[in-house]
């Protein structure tokens, strides 16, 4: 499958959305693994080492995902897009210091054999002989034992490497919701804020009404006193008259 022709121009969201379109899970492993083998090929600074396993982890992203992210990736390290540092998710890191380790004790081997022909033969002699074959049996014994540590090893750092890559997932999902969580909290309060500033000025112009029936009703309460007093004036003057005309009629 032409990926550079397809999907070489997409951005990285349609990218990966189109491969998995496209491919199933075995097809984007094989085409996975193949990228990386030609990427070790064309780039001299591609590392010697081999891809992080993907496997289906519970609470975890899908496998075809993380794939995916990993073609992207090593696709645009072939293009010269990426740099080596960009591969650092992709890459055992074990791997990688494991073959580093390998080719070290390599060098180191073919040092010692090659000191070893230009040194001057010695005598022979039978029990130095016995006691090389007894060590070459304990170092090949130590080896055989070191050979095992190293496999137990490889698949514990994988199963380490993978756990690893599931809590980076998680965490970031969860970093994700909080922040969406965030935004949508921050939006209720300012609408919870701006129903409080609407609830003040309508308690203000509450106040202020109050305020204004308050004054109005003391102004009745005085011009009731006003007719109060006037009226008993009235009636005094009306008794007076009164009086004066009962005095009038005995007259």
């Amino acid at each position: 499958m032409q990926i550079k022709t397809k999907f070489g121009t997409l951005n990285r969201s349609t990218f990966k959305k189109r491969l998995k379109t496209a491919l199933d899970v075995k097809s984007l492993r094989d085409s996975w693994q193949a990228l990386f083998d030609l990427a070790t090929r064309k780039r001299y600074d591609c590392p010697d080492s081999r891809l992080v396993e993907r496997l289906p982890r519970t609470n975890s992203a899908p496998v075809e995902d993380k794939l995916s992210e990993d073609i992207y990736i090593i696709f645009h390290f072939i293009e010269g897009e990426n740099n080596y540092s960009d591969m650092k998710s992709c890459i055992s890191k074990w791997a990688l210091k494991h073959n580093y380790e390998t080719r070290s004790s390599q060098r180191l081997n073919f040092f010692r054999s090659d000191c070893i022909s230009q040194s001057p033969k010695a005598p022979v002699n039978d029990n130095a002989l016995q006691r090389t074959d007894e060590d070459d049996d304990r170092m090949s014994t130590i080896f055989a034992q070191i050979a095992i540590m190293n496999d137990k090893s490889e698949e514990k750092f994988s199963r380490l490497e993978n756990q690893l890559s599931d809590i980076i997932t998680q965490t970031e999902n969860d970093i994700l919701n909080l922040k969406s969580n965030l935004v949508e909290t921050t939006k209720k309060l300012e609408e919870a804020n701006s129903h409080i500033e609407q609830m003040n000025i309508k308690e203000e112009k509450l106040i202020n009404d109050n305020r204004g029936m308050y004054f109005q009703m003391s102004s009745i309460a005085t011009r009731e006193n006003e007719i109060k007093e006037l009226s008993s004036q009235v009636h005094q003057h009306l008794n007076v008259i009164m009086k004066n005309l009962t005095a009038l009629r005995e007259r």
